[in-house]
């Protein structure tokens, strides 16, 4: 086992640490055009559809990772990590935390989207718990893999039980 990042999983990956580098760059200009873009989507198909859209198509994005990524070879890990990287941050960064702060009335919006930012924070410790668990229990990171990302985001599609905010609703026609 190694940390995400240590020079022993850089050099167990068999990428060199400059291409490593590389795909942390190249990930920051992802998320500059995968926010906007997934922004302006969400306004289209409205921001619930399209948080439930990128949790169907992000599991196959992490399925097609998982098979398509080769140790030692660049562009078998750049290529579809570009939109794994997409629909499991952009959509959920930008369409997702409109929806949270748009389905609150106006007293409490500042409340519920500081709600919703803190569990976005402590998901982050959970994950890194779950991760060890799962990779504990099953000895394998291909099959901590299928069940991390590529079972478990489909729980996200629970976002079709949340109200159905119509894209261009004015603040006013939004209630519970």
């Amino acid at each position: 086992a190694c940390l995400v990042g240590s020079e022993m999983c850089i050099r167990d990956s068999h990428l060199t640490p400059y291409q490593a580098a590389e795909i942390m760059l190249i990930s920051s200009a992802i998320g500059y055009i995968a926010y906007p873009l997934a922004g302006w989507y969400g306004q289209k198909i409205g921001r619930r559809n399209a948080w439930a859209l990128s949790s169907v198509i992000m599991p196959i994005t992490a399925l097609i990772f998982l098979l398509v990524a080769k140790p030692g070879n660049f562009l078998s890990v750049l290529l579809p990590y570009i939109p794994l990287y997409f629909f499991s941050n952009g959509t959920f960064a930008s369409p997702g935390f409109m929806y949270v702060s748009e389905s609150f009335p106006t007293r409490v919006r500042g409340t519920a989207t500081g709600f919703n930012m803190a569990i976005i924070a402590a998901s982050y410790a959970i994950g890194g718990f779950l991760f060890s668990g799962v990779l504990t229990l099953t000895h394998s990171i291909y099959l901590t893999w299928i069940i991390l990302a590529i079972i478990l985001p489909f729980g996200s599609l629970s976002i079709l039980l949340g109200k159905n905010i119509p894209p261009d609703a004015e603040l006013e026609e939004i209630a519970w």
